[in-house]
């Protein structure tokens, strides 16, 4: 059979391929409850996975988790406040940043990390500048 435009209807079916129709979208009922942030949270935390994810993020917030790009601070075994503080992007795009965390990470040295924008997200804050005056990233201070 020949399908041409003109012969194919919207409810012709061509071997396993059946054409949708009827296809609209409203908007939601006033019977329909929408969920806020804080309710998806909590009932994520009730799974294995979101609870998992919760005592992650926490264990990050003490500096013993494991690594990850928005870590301010990074203990490994130790128990002493870190003497030192890097400055990285907070992006995780900066090569020189991830070369510099790869060292820290390896060599477990006990490190609080500022995380910083790169120009291209935005302007450094003031309190960055007035220690790095040219902006760049990495920067460590002791």
């Amino acid at each position: 059979k020949n399908y041409s435009p003109s012969t194919i209807k919207p409810s012709t079916t061509i071997g396993k391929v059946r054409s949708m129709t009827n296809l609209s979208m409203s908007a939601p009922s006033a019977a329909t409850v929408i969920p806020s942030w804080d309710d998806i949270a909590a009932k994520s935390i009730g799974t294995s996975v979101g609870s998992a994810l919760e005592q992650e993020v926490k264990s990050r917030q003490q500096g013993k988790g494991s690594a990850h790009v928005q870590n301010t601070l990074r203990l490994f075994d130790s128990n002493e406040t870190p003497k030192i503080t890097l400055y990285r992007d907070h992006a995780g795009w900066c090569p020189y940043c991830q070369k510099t965390m790869l060292l820290i990470e390896e060599k477990e040295i006990p490190i609080k990390i500022g995380l910083v924008p790169m120009r291209s997200y935005g302007d450094k804050p003031r309190e960055f500048l007035q220690k790095v005056p040219n902006g760049l990233l990495p920067a460590i201070e002791v």
